[in-house]
């Protein structure tokens, strides 16, 4: 046939060599290259047709034909996957894709005049593009991100592909706590919440540290500062560190002082601090793996949120979250005329704020598998997945997204800017606390151990 007289050629040609580079290409090009006409009477049909000079514009051009489309070396010509950038280039980090984009292909951002499409089967974004028999397209040029905004094809209102019309911005520092994020600061409200957090602990220090050093008179918050920032140095790189980081185990990790006082207080507060312990170190995982080992399968299961575990121990933890939250409210009000006189009361601000993270977040993944089209294991997210039956006309919900989306953020800065004003500050000074009764007592025993 045809085909295989031309492969009796292709398929000896080695792409390692430019003359062997420019052989291929040139091969290609005398059916791609030409007019739809010449290319019919050649191969007796309509094939794909390029312009050779664009062609040598695009990023590619010093590559052979067959580097990227590999099955084109072999029978049947006319039967080939899609091009995969996988195979010479890793996955962007999370900082640059974000999770959301981890099932969108590669070309439906970085190819030049095509449009995204969602393929409902395969659970991902893909791209097409509109051919016009006997013309030649433009296929092989990449998009500019500082030409063209590619977000565009994606997000605007009303799309058919399940995604927010509006551009939200990545996942920064707030979000750490919770999903896998970056140390970016890219949006107002993470900027406030930070400044006044920050201006929360410089107040709480200043008084801290206002008191006068041993042997002066007068206050010296700078002075102490330095003091106590040198000795944590000394206490890092001496044997000290060893029992603080016993205590930092048993005592803040395990909790084991508030297990010994009241069990039932431990259950509540285990509820909430491990589910945030378990989402932190999962996101953190997965923040270093995408930068360093992206090419690792595992790293992409733990970003990607329509993964079966992925999905089904986020929802896990948002409901144990949320449990502790209901019982701490509950404890609360139960032992509100028992409360010991001198001590403070439950902070319920602290508490709304944490369960309304966690109720619109709920929400937010409802909305995303209602968006999508229920993707494959979606049930695994137990919760969203309930939540998403609740939404009977989906494709509405591309403009609501955002706003929900900007709820979520508000109530998590606002949570992050509370901490320092709340009882919360204990989850900074606990640990600090700990670990300095940790070093004075073991320096205490090794200054009495000679004289005994």
């Amino acid at each position: 046939s045809e085909d295989q007289a031309c492969m009796t050629c292709h398929q000896s040609m080695m792409s390692d060599e430019p003359e062997e580079i420019e052989r291929i290409n040139a091969l290609c090009l005398h059916c791609h290259g030409r007019s739809g006409t010449q290319a019919q009477e050649i191969t007796g049909e309509t094939v794909p047709l390029m312009e050779p000079q664009s062609h040598e514009r695009t990023p590619h051009a010093h590559l052979a034909c067959t580097a990227c489309h590999q099955a084109a070396a072999s029978l049947l010509h006319s039967e080939q996957e899609p091009v995969t950038c996988g195979k010479c280039h890793l996955p962007h980090h999370e900082a640059v894709a974000r999770d959301a984009h981890v099932n969108v292909s590669c070309q439906a951002c970085h190819l030049k005049g095509v449009r995204a499409v969602r393929d409902m089967e395969a659970d991902c974004i893909r791209w097409e593009k509109e051919r016009v028999p006997g013309s030649r397209s433009s296929i092989h040029e990449m998009v500019r991100f500082d030409d063209e905004t590619p977000c565009q094809r994606c997000h605007y209102a009303g799309n058919p592909l399940g995604v927010a019309a509006m551009v939200l911005p990545p996942k920064g520092i707030l979000c750490m706590p919770c999903h896998t994020a970056t140390f970016s600061v890219d949006d107002p409200i993470t900027l406030v919440a930070l400044v006044i957090f920050c201006m929360g602990l410089i107040l709480f220090f200043s008084i801290s540290l206002s008191g006068s050093l041993s042997g002066e008179s007068g206050s010296n918050p700078g002075k102490r500062l330095i003091r106590f920032l040198k000795a944590g140095l000394t206490v890092l790189f001496s044997a000290r560190i060893v029992p603080i980081i016993r205590v930092l185990f048993w005592d803040v990790l395990l909790q084991r002082r508030l297990y010994r006082r009241s069990r039932i207080r431990w259950v509540i507060h285990a509820l909430i601090f491990w589910a945030f312990v378990f989402r932190f170190g999962w996101g953190l995982l997965a923040l270093l793996g995408s930068r360093w080992q992206p090419e690792w399968p595992v790293v992409w299961d733990m970003v990607n949120k329509n993964n079966p575990w992925t999905a089904f121990w986020f929802d896990i933890t948002g409901l144990l979250l949320l449990l502790g939250i209901v019982l701490a409210f509950v404890r609360g009000a139960l032992h509100r005329d028992r409360r010991v006189p001198g001590l403070l009361e439950q902070d319920r601000l602290a508490l709304g704020l944490i369960g309304g993270i966690v109720v619109i977040g709920f929400v937010l993944e409802g909305m995303r598998i209602a968006l999508t089209g229920y993707p494959p294991h979606a049930a695994y997210a137990f919760m969203g997945y309930g939540i998403s039956l609740l939404f009977s006309t989906p494709r509405g919900l591309t403009e609501v997204y955002g706003f929900v989306w900007y709820i979520h953020a508000a109530l998590t800065g606002a949570f992050i800017a509370y901490i320092p004003f709340s009882r919360l500050l204990h989850m900074i000074m606990a640990p600090v606390v700990a670990a300095m009764n940790a070093a004075s007592d073991h320096h205490q025993r090794g200054e009495k151990r000679p004289e005994e």
